[in-house]
C-alpha cells in the first residue's frame, strides 16, 4: 500500500525518472531473488553485483543490462511519461530475457 501511495505521488508530481529508477531496484532485487533464491538473492540485488552474475551465466545479455541501467540510473527525475514507459518496458524485457535464459 505505502508502494502504491508512493508512486501514485511521484507519477502526480511528475516524478517519472524517480519512478522508473525506483521500479529498477525492485525489479532488479526481484529477479535476484527469484534466479537464487531467498538465500543468495539478497548478495546479488544490487545493480553492481546483478551485472557480475549476469555477465558470468549470460554474457551476451549483460551489455544489454548495463546499458539500460545506465540510462535509468543517469535520468532527470523529471521526464516524460512517453520516456518512463519506454524505460520500463526496455528494462523489463532484459530481465525476462535474463530470467529465461532467451
Amino acid at each position: 500500500m505505502a508502494i502504491s501511495a508512493r508512486a501514485r505521488l511521484m507519477r502526480l508530481t511528475g516524478q517519472d525518472g524517480r519512478l522508473v529508477n525506483a521500479y529498477a531496484t525492485a525489479r532488479v532485487a526481484a529477479t535476484a531473488n527469484a534466479l537464487l533464491g531467498p538465500a543468495h538473492g539478497p548478495a546479488y540485488s544490487s545493480d553492481a553485483a546483478f551485472q557480475k552474475y549476469v555477465a558470468r551465466r549470460h554474457p551476451r545479455l549483460s551489455p544489454r543490462l548495463s546499458e539500460i541501467l545506465d540510462r535509468v540510473r543517469t535520468l532527470p527525475d523529471k521526464i516524460a511519461a512517453s520516456e518512463a514507459a519506454h524505460l520500463v518496458e526496455d528494462l523489463d524485457t532484459i530481465l525476462e530475457d535474463i530470467a529465461h535464459d532467451t
